[in-house]
């Protein structure tokens, strides 16, 4: 979680998915010459990012959420909060199909690369993800000073 103060309360934390997490596939999918076990941890991974999104987005889309909190203190954002919404769900089905994409060439040599391309990109998404819902919390809680 990441921890940003509001100018007149509590630090608002932001839930994500864990980085330790992310860097951890990308270890796993720089192994060099991947075998059957690399294949199904490569699932395992998947499956635990699916789980993740979803305890995410419990978190800050349910009801006493951080979506909910921001929402009340700095309206002006709702455009970019139902931005991370919508995007909470094309993460979902990335996830997904990226997991049964996976499944499918699961052994396969020449599907090592495939495999690798679309788990990076999807690593890298939910990086940027993470970003701009910070970005997104820092907007709602900044102090402007001096006229910024």
């Amino acid at each position: 979680m990441n921890a940003r103060s509001t100018p007149d309360g509590p630090p608002v934390t932001q839930p994500t998915i864990a980085t330790a997490e992310l860097d951890r596939i990308e270890l796993h999918l720089a192994e060099p010459e991947p075998g059957a076990l690399w294949w199904v941890e490569l699932v395992a991974y998947l499956d635990r990012l699916d789980d993740a999104l979803a305890m995410h987005r419990a978190d800050v889309e349910g009801p006493g959420g951080l979506h909910a909190q921001v929402l009340t203190d700095a309206p002006r954002v709702a455009p970019a909060v139902a931005r991370l919404e919508i995007e909470h769900d094309r993460l979902a089905d990335q996830i997904r199909g990226a997991r049964l994409r996976v499944g499918d060439i699961s052994g396969d040599p020449g599907g090592v690369d495939e495999a690798v391309a679309a788990t990076r990109e999807l690593v890298q998404r939910l990086r940027r993800h993470q970003s701009d819902a910070d970005d997104v919390v820092h907007e709602a809680y900044r102090v402007d000073i001096g006229g910024e």
